[in-house]
């Protein structure tokens, strides 16, 4: 070791001269005031110096204490030496040093100290050193004096060297008890030093290689007892502290096995040279010195060759299981009692999701807590083990390494001990997840269908082969109010849903046919009329199927609401047709009129009221008033009535509707209910007039003999399943009901009470068109009308009106008269009649007309003369270009051009799409003069 006082010398002779110097300046000073800023200069240094010299001191890791060579008294110490003893650096201070050594050991100590008082630097090495504590440690001290004003002091430096000499001790203890086990042992050993050279050579060596150690002590040739020429042992690689690496490239396939051991090598190496070749186990260490450093080296020799025989048979029997154990499909694994695995097979770790058994043995250190899903399986699973030993078929969900799951099963027993503890589990373990996939995806089917039966809207019955009800679900007995204890069988539930026996034997027929030809999963439908339990008959389709064990599934279907609807869709077909060619022969006529009235309307200009021929042409007008009343009660059958809607009152409208009705009709007395604050709804006035009308007129015809006519409003909100038979949509709406007490209708005669020209009156009392008006008119304001009719019973009308939200629209009373003009005007009509009365009208009325028959003519014409013509009146239904396209191709060229559009069709559908585009004003045919000359007066002047 080096010696500490060494370094602190300079230091301390460095003190020495400075106070020297010291007290030559004071006394300078006392002699030279002058001298007194050099002494201030010197006192600068000397602090300076001082504090590097304290830092030096208290940064040094040895303890260090100044102390009075005479008093022995500590007057200096630093933190180390404080830190050393246990104590302050206060405490240090004035302590002698005689209490920091053992009072046994001070003499010696002491004697020691007293010869080097004036020698100079003096080193001690493993002195002992008392600590406050009462404990001992030791040290490597050394001291230098220091003279100062004629009184030694002396500086101590103290190395801590405790741990060294208990392991100096440790080794010399050692060596003697190896050396002494050695040379006692049976096993061959021997041991060289650093340098090679050979310090050990047992008994048992020498008995096992015929070799003394005489012969061997202190050479470094002992190899020739284990090789023909030259080359390293073990314990040489040990000693240089080779790696594996270079073990296998000196020894080669010498070494079947080698490894890293706390720092030594384990071999295993054959020797044919020794013995006649044998199979030895070397197993090599080294000795090192508490510094760290190799002192010897060791090596054991094991003679294993009938060890090596043993495994090497077991090395075979071993590679048949590991043969198995690595490339069986099925997962087999040990685990210890606490929960880790001790191996696996490569089937369980890729089970799991991990590339390789080492992969899954690091990654989960506790099969308990990681791989188990849920933790009562994992509770079940180790309360079996406990209690049984074993476990069969156990079903556990257990996780994968990217944190999906696994069902597994898993056979595990428990490997005891003679004592009966237990040293591990093995078993092995499967994965089940497809089955349990199938398992759960089969429960789900059953759910799933069970869920379809009990909630379907199909009543649903399984019959066996033998006629027997086997289940029937909750719809089935909706339907038809039986439960399995009311048809227990098929005889049964023939002869209940079927009570007529004609009509139960065209069942049986059938379903004996259905069931004798159809093929297995075949659906042959079949629909007839059940009876329920509650008495009631319904229309039902049922759809057998037929199973392959025999059995059958009957699909019921309600479809009794459905024939119904059918019915009605099929009536509203038929009275959609008809409402077509109603409409079109009421507009063909309609222009027949216009060419009538027209010409009437001429005439009538020429002539004076006494004229003879005034009064005829004034009934002609008549005539053709009443035709044109006629056509607009087929255009409203035909839905095309409504042109004039607005919010109205329904009470009001009643009120002077029925008051009228009853001054007329004095034997009918009539009765008036009205919701106080009935909702607006928005309709043609004057068409709802003729509706009401109508229905009082029908009511009176079916009372002859006199009668109640009771007429009730009210505010009502319908849901989706009532109006969806009339194809409605749900909401508020406007209910008028109007009852009479007459000779009611059969069904065949209500069915047909909306058809244009049917009429049960004797002949000259009716047209047959005013309940198809009354029909016509509802459906154009999107309402719809219900019928209730029992023979001798009497009728009831119940019209619904979407409520409106608008205000309710006063009518103001006008007086009409012709009114006349200048301008240019463009008459379109297809019709020649029509165009040349129309075109004398307007020119009788003052303006120039032009008239063309067509589309085409009418947009050349306009090309060319369209600043000269002030005003269109253009016909909508024309062959070629329609009326649409007239008005879209003229509006094109100007998109201001007034137009008047001119139809025998009233005012919806196409008509309206028109004036939505932008079309000035619709005037009907046939009209009068009055009528167009206002109409066109209006255009022209707005």
């Amino acid at each position: 070791m080096k010696d500490p006082s060494s370094t602190n010398s300079a230091s301390i002779q460095e003190i020495s001269t400075l106070k020297k110097r010291i007290k030559e300046l004071e006394q300078s000073a006392l002699d030279h005031k002058q001298a007194g800023e050099a002494l201030r200069e010197s006192e600068k240094a000397l602090k300076e110096s001082e504090g590097r010299l304290r830092n030096i001191i208290e940064s040094s890791k040895d303890g260090i204490i100044f102390f009075d060579g005479k008093t022995k008294k500590i007057i200096l110490g630093n933190s180390a030496m404080a830190e050393l003893l246990k104590c302050s650096k206060e405490d240090l201070i004035g302590r002698s040093i005689s209490s920091i050594h053992p009072a046994e050991e001070w003499a010696s100590i002491e004697q020691k100290f007293q010869k080097h008082l004036s020698g100079g630097l003096s080193y001690s090495s493993g002195i002992p050193v008392l600590l406050n504590d009462g404990s001992v440690v030791y040290a490597d001290i050394s001291s230098s004096p220091v003279t100062l004003d004629g009184r030694a002091y002396f500086s101590a430096f103290f190395r801590d060297i405790t741990e060294r000499k208990h392991s100096e001790k440790a080794l010399h203890e050692s060596k003697d008890r190896f050396a002494a086990i050695s040379e006692g042992s049976a096993i061959p050993q021997f041991a060289i030093d650093k340098n090679h050279n050979i310090i050990l050579w047992n008994k048992a060596l020498e008995i096992y290689s015929g070799i003394k150690a005489k012969d061997m002590l202190g050479h470094p040739d002992y190899w020739k007892a284990f090789y023909k020429e030259q080359r390293p042992c073990l314990v040489d690689l040990v000693v240089k502290g080779s790696k594996e690496d270079e073990v296998s490239r000196w020894y080669g396939s010498m070494f079947n096995k080698s490894k890293l051991i706390e720092g030594a090598y384990e071999a295993t190496s054959y020797f044919p040279q020794m013995r006649g070749g044998v199979w030895l186990r070397f197993t090599a260490a080294v000795i090192r010195d508490s510094s760290g450093n190799i002192m010897a080296g060791i090596e054991t020799l094991d003679d294993i060759t009938s060890l090596m025989t043993v495994e090497a048979s077991l090395r075979e029997s071993e590679a048949k299981y590991r043969s198995i154990f690595e490339n069986a499909v099925e997962g087999i694994f040990q685990s210890t009692p606490e929960g880790r695995f001790i191996s696996i097979n490569p089937a369980t770790a890729h089970m799991h999701g991990f590339d390789s058994p080492e992969d899954m043995i690091n990654t989960i250190s506790d099969i308990k807590t990681q791989l188990y899903v849920n933790q009562e399986q994992r509770k079940k699973y180790i309360r079996l083990l406990k209690d049984k030993g074993k476990i069969e078929n156990f079903e556990a969900e257990m996780y994968r390494k990217d944190g999906s799951k696994i069902w597994t099963s898993m056979n595990v027993r428990a490997v005891r001990d003679d004592a009966g503890n237990i040293l591990y589990y093995e078993g092995t373990i499967e994965d089940i997840t497809k089955r349990k996939e199938a398992e759960e995806q089969l429960r789900y089917e059953r759910q799933k269908f069970a869920i379809l039966t009990e909630n379907a809207p199909l009543g649903m019955a399984l019959i066996n082969k033998n006629g027997q009800f086997l289940y029937i679900n909750p719809k089935y007995m909706d339907i038809f109010g039986y439960d399995l204890s009311d048809i227990p069988d098929g005889k049964t539930w023939l002869r209940k849903a079927y009570p007529d026996e004609t009509y139960r034997h065209n069942v049986i027929s059938a379903w004996l046919d259905d069931l004798n030809n159809a093929d297995y999963g075949e659906q042959r439908p079949r629909v007839f009329n059940a009876t329920c339990k509650d008495g009631s008959t319904k229309v039902v389709n049922f759809i057998p199927v037929l199973l392959e064990n025999g059995d059958n599934i009957m699909v019921c279907e309600d479809i009794t609401e459905r024939k119904r609807l059918e019915t009605e869709l099929m009536h509203a077909q038929k009275m959609e047709a008809i409402g077509t060619l109603a409409g079109g022969i009421a507009h063909d006529f309609n222009n027949l009129l216009m060419g009538i009235r027209g010409y009437a309307s001429l005439m009538l200009m020429e002539f004076d009221p006494s004229h003879p021929h005034y009064e005829k042409l004034t009934r002609i007008e008549n005539q053709v008033q009443s035709g044109a009343n006629l056509t607009n009660q087929l255009l409203g059958f035909a839905r095309g009535g409504s042109y004039a809607v607005k919010p109205i009152n329904i009470n009001e409208l009643i009120e002077k509707t029925s008051t009228m009705f009853g001054r007329t009709k004095k034997e009918i007395t009539i009765h008036c209910k009205y919701e106080k604050n009935i909702w607006a709804v928005e309709v043609d006035h004057g068409q709802i007039e003729q509706v009401l009308l109508n229905l009082y007129l029908n009511a009176w015809q079916a009372m002859p003999t006199g009668g109640d006519l009771s007429i009730e409003t009210k505010n009502i909100v319908i849901g989706e399943n009532y109006v969806k038979p009339y194809l409605m949509m749900p909401g508020r709406y406007v209910q008028t009901s109007i009852s009479d007490t007459g000779v009611g209708m059969d069904e065949k005669t209500k069915e047909r009470i909306f058809e244009p020209f049917f009429t049960t009156k004797k002949l000259g009392r009716g047209t047959g068109l005013g309940l198809a008006m009354v029909y016509g008119i509802i459906k154009s304001h999107n309402g719809f009308i219900d019928v209730i009719s029992v023979p001798g019973k009497g009728t009831t009308f119940t019209l619904y009106f979407h409520a409106s939200e608008k205000d309710v629209v006063k009518e103001k009373s006008t007086v009409l008269k012709i009114m006349r003009g200048t301008e240019t005007i463009l008459i379109v009509d297809d019709e020649p009649d029509v165009l040349v009365v129309n075109k004398e009208i307007l020119e009788s009325l003052g303006y120039s007309v032009y008239g063309v028959k067509n589309g085409e003519e009418a947009i050349t014409l306009y090309k060319e003369k369209k600043d000269g013509i002030d005003l269109i009146v253009l016909d909508m239904i024309m062959p070629g270009l329609s009326g649409s396209e007239t008005f879209d191709r003229i509006r094109e060229l100007n998109p201001s051009v007034r137009i008047i559009l001119s139809s025998g069709y009233c005012l919806n559908g196409q008509a309206q799409q028109i004036m939505d585009k932008g079309c000035h004003g619709f005037i009907q045919k046939p009209f009068d003069m009055t009528q167009i000359s206002r109409m066109v007066r209006e255009i022209l002047d707005s």
